[in-house]
């Protein structure tokens, strides 16, 4: 997501190795057949090249220009606020959610963000965080439930979300961006206490990610998020079994592909659906999750699960920690 080209840094880039080949653009037109004048506008950064463009002046200046373009790319502090957005939302701070906003306005603003190739993916990355403050700070989700709809029609022209409780709409192809959208839609219905429609969106989800044939980091990411999400909704049904097969599937996964993102809060809803059906070894659950966090050097999250464990369940672990 966030394709982007910082096309002036290409140009400059392109400039630089037609000079080392000692050729003027005149020179490279002859040999080309690429106007001067279009060799002009790509060198001052004006405009994207042409995939067939840049293979032919490859072939001219000896290098991969490819390459060289894929190197010159604007994303790259739009997916580090994308990547934190995570960690944010994980801790429910309304403070720092602000402050990726202001730093996104930012971006903007510097104009890092003109030559996005789709600039709807900006627009939808503007409303996923205003609606994630929304979510924490308002609790009319129905408003919020609106908002969801209308953004994500920037994406899903004619989208409603009565369409995410049917089999059909997922035989479309959906961004992960996409997908965070449906997830903040269920965990907003499950403040509506709707949590069958929440747990059937996120199924819906699952099958949908567990389905696309290239999996990448962030695709694994949306999994285990979506295997929490369902584990708590569960919990939230008294139904612990389901809760505790949820949670098992997701570590199942981390483990499977060595990935540690989400596996605190997995073994958090296990460790609790384990205490809830009386399994002896819950506590060493809970403290894995524990551990997990301080590792990642999440304590204040720590804290709030340590508390939380402590207020909602009696049962005490801080002992065991020094934070």
């Amino acid at each position: 997501m966030f394709s982007s080209n910082n096309l002036k840094e290409f140009g400059t880039n392109l400039k630089s190795i037609r000079t080392k080949n000692k050729l003027s653009q005149k020179q490279v037109y002859n040999l080309s057949h690429i106007s001067e004048e279009t060799l002009r506008r790509i060198e001052n950064g004006l405009v994207i090249p042409r995939y067939d463009t840049l293979e032919i002046l490859s072939s001219i200046y000896k290098i991969d220009l490819l390459n060289v373009l894929m190197n010159s790319r604007a994303e790259v502090q739009l997916i580090e606020i994308y990547n934190y957005l995570d960690l944010v939302i994980n801790t429910s701070d309304i403070s720092m959610l602000n402050h990726l906003k202001a730093k996104l306005d930012i971006l903007i603003n510097e104009s890092l963000s003109l030559n996005l190739i789709n600039k709807n993916e900006m627009t939808l990355f503007k409303d996923f965080i205003n609606c994630s403050i929304e979510y924490y700070a308002n609790d009319n989700k129905e408003v919020l439930l609106t908002k969801l709809e209308e953004s994500l029609k920037l994406s899903i022209p004619n989208f409603n979300i009565k369409s995410l409780f049917t089999d059909s709409f997922f035989e479309i192809v959906f961004t992960p961006l996409d997908i965070r959208y449906f997830i903040l839609i269920a965990l907003s219905l499950i403040s509506q206490n709707r949590i069958s429609e929440s747990t059937k969106i996120l199924k819906h989800c699952l099958n949908y990610l567990r389905e696309i044939p290239t999996h990448s980091y962030e695709i694994y990411k949306l999994e285990l998020k979506v295997y929490f999400n369902i584990s708590y909704n569960y919990h939230r049904l008294n139904d612990y079994n389901k809760a505790l097969l949820y949670a098992n599937l997701g570590i199942e996964l981390a483990f499977s592909h060595q990935l540690i993102y989400c596996l605190p809060h997995l073994y958090l809803r296990k460790g609790i659906a384990e205490f809830r059906l009386n399994i002896t070894h819950y506590q060493s659950t809970l403290v894995y999750s524990i551990e997990l966090l301080l590792m990642q050097k999440e304590d204040a999250l720590a804290k709030l699960y340590l508390k939380i464990l402590h207020e909602s369940y009696n049962i005490n672990l801080s002992c065991r920690f020094d934070i």
